[in-house]
């Protein structure tokens, strides 16, 4: 699924437009296994909290989903 995620991503990196994003200029885009984790409602919304909660305050949170769930562009 992450492997996936990333594959299709290039589609946007490769964009002309891409470096425009400020998230891109400051390297700050993460990439989210959507499927599993954010379009699905039931106990996988508390792993989707936590993910949340990692990438916007990591020195904060630390749930162990990086790199399975998310994971730095």
């Amino acid at each position: 699924p992450m492997q996936r995620v990333c594959e299709e991503v290039q589609a946007l990196t490769n964009r002309s437009d891409w470096w425009d994003l400020p998230a891109a200029r400051m390297e700050q885009v993460f990439v989210v296994d959507g499927e599993r984790y954010f379009h699905r409602t039931g106990p996988g919304m508390v792993e989707s909290l936590e993910i949340a909660a990692e990438i916007l305050h990591p020195d904060e949170f630390q749930f162990g989903h990086g790199g399975t769930g998310w994971q730095l562009l």
